[in-house]
């Protein structure tokens, strides 16, 4: 038992789950964007939140996740002089391009990201958050590492981005476009990279023994 919870430790040292929880937010455009729930950094963002001018999230990862982004509406600026807000029509509407670094030292295969509107709470079909899930634009939703992007709307906002790898080190593009009919002060991205566990997996049992 000693012997498991020590290759446990080392295994937790690899993955950076001892290291201080870094809380970074970011005021743009109308939105706030923190890694306050930790897990990740977030480095920085740039842009307005539209589809010709998306947020540019760049961000590093360092948890095996999953991490969790959080995103807040800001209220309207007093002057004109505060920078671009967005003013929804229609509802909520945000274009985002994640950057996002593998600082985890494993190899991704695949990378899920999910819409909540509660924290830790799928999003459903009734609460009127999703990705794009009315008009489904074409390439509204892509990555630059993986060939394949499955949406999966139902029972909950969930995107499996599929067929291909990211190397430690390496960084991945993914895009979105977010709407709610009915928006909320804040709401949640969840990010879930895959992994090649089988190497890991396999120097943790000899570690045990």
């Amino acid at each position: 038992m000693k012997r498991m919870l020590t290759a446990l430790a080392a295994l937790a040292i690899s993955f950076g789950l001892n290291d201080p929880v870094h809380a970074g937010q970011i005021n743009i455009g109308g939105y706030s964007f923190s890694d306050e729930l930790g897990g990740f950094q977030l480095k920085s963002v740039r842009g307005q939140g539209s589809r010709r001018n998306p947020f540019v999230i760049v961000e590093e990862l360092q948890s095996p996740g999953p991490v969790i982004l959080t995103i807040r509406r800001l209220p309207p600026p007093a002057d004109a002089e505060s920078g671009p807000h967005i003013v929804p029509l229609y509802g909520m509407q945000i274009s985002l391009e994640k950057i996002t670094v593998n600082k985890t030292g494993l190899v991704w295969v695949g990378f899920d990201l999910e819409l909540q509107e509660k924290l830790n709470v799928p999003s459903p079909h009734g609460d009127g958050l999703s990705f794009d899930q009315v008009e489904k634009r074409e390439n509204s939703v892509r990555a630059n590492r993986f060939a394949v992007a499955d949406r999966l709307f139902e029972p909950h906002d969930r995107i499996h981005f599929f067929k291909g790898h990211v190397n430690p080190d390496d960084s991945a593009q993914f895009t979105v476009h977010i709407t709610d009919i009915t928006p909320t002060k804040v709401f949640y991205l969840l990010q879930e990279p895959q992994f090649l566990f089988a190497q890991n997996q396999h120097q943790l049992t000899l570690a045990a023994r």
